[in-house]
């Protein structure tokens, strides 16, 4: 625990996500212009609980999560499948870097009420997502 604690970061769990579940590297996303159909099928594919959207000059605009669309859904009702995605991204979405403690990425997202946290590059380009769940097991098995 002590490395957790003191010295982990984003990047390990970066890299041990990648060990864990290869097919899950690099950046998923949906255009804004996909159908709440689309974007639950895209999901359910690629066995994520998270996307970003982009638009249609393929920069991200936000991240959708499973319980974004629960939201929409409970919300909206049968009229959410008409509804563009749009409409349920958070824009405001919280980053970290590689670099980053993850005890603190961890504190943050806990403050905030999120589950997921959108890794940046130093350029700061969108590269990926870390989410407590992805932070649990590898406190647990790192």
């Amino acid at each position: 625990m002590l490395f957790f604690e003191n010295y982990a970061t984003v990047e390990d769990v970066i890299n041990f996500k990648q060990s864990e579940t290869p097919e899950h590297d690099g950046l998923l996303k949906v255009p804004m212009t996909a159908s709440l159909l689309q974007l639950i099928d895209y999901m359910a594919d690629h066995q994520v609980g998270v996307v970003f959207l982009h638009d249609g000059e393929d920069q991200i605009v936000g991240l959708i999560s499973e319980r974004d669309i629960i939201r929409h859904i409970a919300m909206n009702a049968l009229n959410a499948f008409e509804k563009p995605i749009h409409m349920m991204v958070r824009h405001s979405v919280v980053t970290c870097k590689r670099r980053d403690k993850l005890k603190v990425v961890a504190s943050q997202m806990a403050e905030q009420h999120i589950r997921h946290a959108a890794i940046l590059s130093d350029k700061g380009e969108y590269i990926g997502v870390v989410s407590s769940s992805d932070i649990e097991l590898f406190a647990g098995k790192g």
